[in-house]
């Protein structure tokens, strides 16, 4: 690894923090109004996406000055290398990607954003990432609500037609509006102070009552799964004791390999009897029409499981990829450059190689650093927790793995960072040599196992 000498000077470390607040900040602010510029066509496509690159490339720029200059961190590379691997996977199969360019531009907005989330995590303290996070979703729900209110031909679908409603706000679709909820919930249900907790959960009553109305049946079911998971934890994080740590890690660490070869096995037959699970997909009307996306996806899979199309490439010719799924009855009739799930569109880029790596980043290393972190930081842990739940639970009917700036994607990128920050910082303070004179802190048995 490379260790940089950052500057030392107070003022240094002051203008580097300032500066990586002001890029966390920017991330969720081209996240999160993404849909409403991108989506919505009210703005033109080719400008907003020339003025969006301008602003990663300059939230870039500043992140490395603010990194040199933010003293007390350790690495310049913050990524974990779990994260790593899936990425140069991706890079491997753009080799073979019939769209090139796009699947490259696609891969380092990825790579970029990854790395931003993982950096903003590792030189900022908790504290202050999550009450800028906390700032832009409150920030959000209001203009939600206000565009449902003063605007409701922009902020709740069919207002102008007979028959439901469905609350958006400014986040183009429901489903957007509904994760983009479910995750204000979450941050403001866990992890707080307790003079705060009466504004908290009146920001989530509100945030519920939003979130019902969007009738985003796919925000409303992961929302709870989440809660009830990060709850759970928070719960038995509790009345956990350290003596009981490395029983918990290691029934985690087994639990977690267990899963991932049955994963893997599950995989493995449904991908050799392709031809079942592309008849199961005959039904136009399941799950809101999106097995008609999946029924193409699952042949394109079908024709190259191991190595997939390459990264990005599936969507690539967009003309074509619309024309080829796009339904006849109305649904998804302007096309669609995404598959609806997270898990079959990686499975479909970059094969089973790929599909199990990023279920290996997002599924069995997350649980393991939950395991470590159990006695260091409940609350941290509860949060995690139900933020990658979500993240699992939504990819089921929606793309966001590895996707970009997606909202839900920013997110788990985040709470990633800050459990390697906790596991790893935790094992650089216990394994440090105690300077001459100097009595070395005890840690307990529980925690030395654990190294």
């Amino acid at each position: 690894m490379t260790h940089i000498n950052f500057v030392s000077s107070r003022s240094g470390r002051r203008i580097g923090k300032s500066l990586l607040t002001f890029v966390l900040g920017g991330v969720l602010a081209l996240a999160l109004t993404k849909p409403l510029f991108v989506m919505t066509g009210i703005f033109p496509h080719d400008a907003v996406s020339f003025s969006r690159q301008l602003a990663y490339a300059a939230l870039t720029v500043l992140a490395l000055v603010g990194a040199f200059l933010y003293k007390g961190s350790h690495r310049i590379e913050a990524v974990a290398a779990p994260i790593l691997v899936v990425i140069a996977w991706f890079t491997i199969t753009i080799t073979w990607s019939s769209a090139i360019q796009i699947s490259a531009q696609k891969l380092i907005l990825t790579s970029i954003v990854t790395w931003l989330c993982f950096l903003v995590s590792d030189r900022l303290s908790n504290d202050r990432i999550i009450r800028t996070i906390r700032t832009f979703l409150l920030v959000i729900l209001i203009l939600n609500l206000l565009s449902v209110a003063l605007y409701p031909t922009i902020g709740i679908h069919g207002f102008l037609v007979p028959g439901p409603h469905q609350w958006r706000g400014i986040m183009s679709h429901k489903n957007i509006a509904g994760t983009t909820t479910a995750v204000t919930i979450l941050f403001f249900a866990f992890y707080g102070k307790q003079s705060m907790v009466v504004f908290r959960y009146a920001v989530v009553v509100v945030a519920l009552v939003f979130l019902y109305y969007t009738q985003s049946r796919t925000a409303l079911v992961a929302l709870a799964i989440a809660f009830g998971a990060g709850l759970s934890f928070y719960m038995h994080s509790a009345n956990n004791s350290s003596g009981s740590t490395v029983i918990y890690y290691a029934k985690i660490r087994k639990i977690s390999m267990v899963g991932l070869s049955v994963i893997f096995a599950i995989i493995v037959v449904l991908t050799l009897n392709i031809n079942l699970l592309i008849a199961s997909t005959s039904n136009p009307e399941f799950l809101s029409g999106r097995s008609q996306i999946w029924q193409p996806m699952l042949i394109a899979y079908g024709n190259n499981p191991v190595f997939g199309t390459g990264y990005g490439a599936f969507w690539g010719h967009l003309a074509e990829a619309s024309s080829r799924i796009t339904r006849e009855d109305g649904n998804f009739f302007t096309g669609t450059t995404q598959g609806h799930n997270g898990y079959l569109d990686i499975a479909v880029q970059t094969g089973l190689i790929g599909l199990m790596l990023a279920i290996s980043a997002v599924v069995i290393w997350p649980a393991t650093m939950l395991a470590k972190c159990i006695s260091i930081n409940r609350d941290l842990c509860a949060l995690s927790m139900s933020i990658i739940v979500l993240y699992i639970v939504n990819n089921a009917t929606e793309s966001s793995m590895f996707e970009t700036d997606q909202v839900i994607n920013i997110f788990a990128m985040i709470v990633l960072g800050m459990l390697h920050k906790c596991v790893r910082r935790h094992l650089d303070f216990t394994s440090v040599k105690p300077r001459k004179g100097v009595r070395k802190r005890k840690t307990s048995p529980a925690i030395s196992s654990l190294l």
